[in-house]
């Protein structure tokens, strides 16, 4: 039961880190667009 429920906290971590990377590159890609535009 500990096991499970070990594996399920770990499932539930790798999708948050998913989550907040693809959040992290999705901004980073909307700054440097914006510098990108910004500066010509």
């Amino acid at each position: 039961i500990m096991q499970l429920a070990e594996a399920a906290k770990g499932a539930a971590g790798n999708k948050y880190v998913r989550d907040a990377t693809k959040g992290a590159v999705r901004a980073g890609v909307s700054a440097s667009v914006a510098a990108a535009t910004s500066s010509d």
